[in-house]
């Protein structure tokens, strides 16, 4: 939903607009993630991925699990479990409530 240049932006904002309004779980995890994307991007998208994240933390919609020993945990159960799998993006994932 970030780039506007990206070959799904339209459908990921027209998603994003029939979920509303919902709550969203989501994790450290999956920010760092999200984050780390961008990083190699312009400045102009890291600049808003850094507001797009200040945003969703303090978003009273948005639920952010902090990062732990646990989560790690199970993210690396599943990473060791699949190996099969092609890279298919982060280990966690946002869920909709």
């Amino acid at each position: 939903m970030l780039n506007p240049k990206d070959q799904l932006h339209k459908r990921a904002v027209s998603i994003s607009q029939s979920l509303w309004p919902t709550s969203i779980v989501t994790t450290d995890e999956v920010l760092t993630e999200f984050l780390t994307y961008f990083a190699e991007r312009s400045a102009l998208l890291r600049q808003a991925a850094i507001q797009m994240v200040a945003r969703m933390r303090v978003d009273q919609a948005i639920t952010i699990a902090p990062q732990g020993r646990e989560t790690f945990d199970a993210g690396f159960r599943l990473f060791r479990a699949r190996l099969d799998k092609p890279k298919s993006g982060s280990w966690g994932g946002a869920q909709i409530r």
